[in-house]
C-alpha cells in the first residue's frame, strides 16, 4: 500500500491517482493510507473537496496526533479555501514540531506574502530552504529557476 501512496504523490495524473486509490478502497476504505490518498486527491480538486480533505485530516489527527504531515494537510486546504488565519497557526504548530519541514516552510511564505508581510520576511523563508540540506530541493530548484528566468525577461524592458 504504500507503493500505492507513494505514487499518488504525483498527482499530475489524477487519473491514475483515482485508479490506485480506488484499488487502495477495495482492500480497505478506511485504512489509513487510503484515507490519506483521498485527502491529496480532495486537494487537488479543489472546491467543495477542499472541506471534505480538511476532515480527513481532522480524523487523523484525533486518531493519531498532530503530525506535521498532517497538521500542514489542514493548513493546505485552509490556504486553498482563502482561510489564511485559521491556517497560520496550524503551519506554525507544523513547523513548532518539525523546523525543516519543506511543505510547512512553503505554505508559511506563502502566506506571508498573501499577508502582505516584509520581503525581508519572504526571503528568510526562501533562505531556509535553500540552506536545507534535503533530498528534496525540487521547490527551491524550480524557485531559482523561475527567479532567473524572470530576471532574464526583466532585462529585455530595462529603460535605458
Amino acid at each position: 500500500m504504500a507503493a500505492t501512496v507513494q505514487a499518488l504523490l504525483h498527482l499530475d495524473r489524477l487519473d491514475l491517482a483515482r485508479k490506485e486509490h480506488k484499488r487502495m478502497c477495495q482492500k480497505d476504505e478506511y485504512h489509513t493510507l487510503s484515507q490519506l490518498a483521498l485527502a491529496w486527491i480532495n486537494l487537488y480538486y479543489g472546491g467543495e473537496k477542499l472541506q471534505d480533505a480538511y476532515f480527513i485530516y481532522q480524523e487523523l489527527k484525533d486518531k493519531f496526533g498532530p503530525t506535521p504531515l498532517l497538521l500542514n494537510g489542514q493548513a493546505t486546504a485552509l490556504i486553498c479555501q482563502n482561510r489564511w488565519e485559521e491556517a497560520e497557526p496550524l503551519i506554525n504548530e507544523t513547523i513548532g514540531k518539525d523546523p525543516n519541514y519543506t511543505e510547512a516552510i512553503i505554505n508559511q511564505m506563502l502566506l506571508a506574502n498573501i499577508q502582505g508581510k516584509s520581503t525581508e520576511m519572504i526571503n528568510r523563508y526562501i533562505n531556509q530552504l535553500s540552506d536545507r540540506q534535503s533530498l528534496d530541493q525540487t521547490f527551491y530548484d524550480d524557485y531559482e529557476h523561475k527567479q532567473k528566468e524572470f530576471d532574464k525577461i526583466a532585462q529585455q524592458y530595462q529603460i535605458v
